[in-house]
């Protein structure tokens, strides 16, 4: 008798980013180097006790991926872990308004 469930597909983890945020950096924006070449998925966590904001966009031009975390483009809860689509070559900005040092967990996914 087969199994009746389709198969789930998993991701494997790949190189991760992780960003370190001292209190002196708090409400300035902050951008990731940028993810790899064969990277379209992406899996975020930090340790702040408030959220973040984020977003994902082109690396070439950091300011306005940095711009759009910003103007508060995507809230991003504590104690959440979310995966996000990419394309090579794109990076993730954000910003914090914890005033604790903490850091954001950025890990490539394949």
């Amino acid at each position: 008798m087969s199994w009746p469930l389709a198969r789930y597909t998993s991701s494997r983890l790949g190189r991760s980013i992780v960003t370190a945020v001292a209190t002196a950096q708090t409400n300035a924006s902050q951008t990731t180097t940028p993810f790899g070449t064969q990277t379209y998925q992406i899996r975020v966590t930090h340790s702040f006790a408030n959220g973040i904001w984020i977003a994902v966009g082109n690396s070439t031009s950091q300011s306005s991926v940095v711009s759009a975390a910003a103007g508060a483009d995507n809230y991003f809860p504590n104690n959440w872990i979310d995966y996000y689509s990419c394309t090579p070559g794109q990076a993730l900005a954000f910003i914090s308004t914890s005033t604790t040092t903490g850091y954001v967990s950025v890990t490539e996914m394949s």
